[in-house]
């Protein structure tokens, strides 16, 4: 139904439980130029979606836009002709920063579109980087949307408080008290 543009809102787990078979098919579907937009974009929300290291390491190819040959042949949804499709893949990321270097997303928080700004900042708010924290404090000077400034706040906020103490009933690492 996907490919014919029917489907409507697919849980997230029915694209799972394709396993990576399906996860294949919506990278092909995405990549098909002659698919309706809208079904092209719905496969990549579906990619989004998944918990999947295939899936993720698409996504970060999006991002990082590396692969000109491959991005090229994506037609109007290249990332950096669409919004939609750029925003799709940072926000698919987001619970895994770690899959992205920082210095492939600090040029995000200059986009034109404030929704990019916004996923960066997002993106950006757990890699640990020193340089990361300037990045974000810079912006917070000059960004003039409300909802990424409130972005840059909470990320900066997250970035200075402390580590959360374990649970009582954690195990302890070291040396016992003397």
């Amino acid at each position: 139904m996907l490919a014919m543009g029917v489907e409507t809102s697919v849980p997230a787990s029915a694209y799972a439980a394709l396993g990576d078979e399906g996860t294949r098919a919506l990278i092909a579907i995405f990549e098909r130029t002659s698919a309706p937009k809208h079904v092209r974009l719905r496969a990549l929300a579906a990619l989004a979606e998944l918990n999947d290291e295939r899936a993720a390491r698409y996504l970060v190819r999006l991002v990082e836009a590396r692969d000109a040959a491959h991005m090229a042949a994506l037609g109007e949804l290249h990332p950096a002709r669409s919004a939609g499709v750029l925003r799709r893949a940072m926000r698919g990321l987001a619970g895994r920063p770690g899959l992205l270097r920082s210095a492939s997303v600090l040029p995000y928080l200059t986009h034109r579109d404030a929704s990019i700004r916004a996923a960066a900042v997002r993106l950006l708010a757990h890699h640990p980087e020193p340089a990361v924290t300037a990045a974000l404090r810079a912006r917070l000077q000059s960004e003039s949307a409300r909802a990424v400034r409130e972005a840059l706040a909470n990320a900066l906020r997250d970035r200075s408080a402390p580590p959360a103490s374990p649970p009582p009933d954690a195990p302890r690492t070291g040396s016992p008290p003397r």
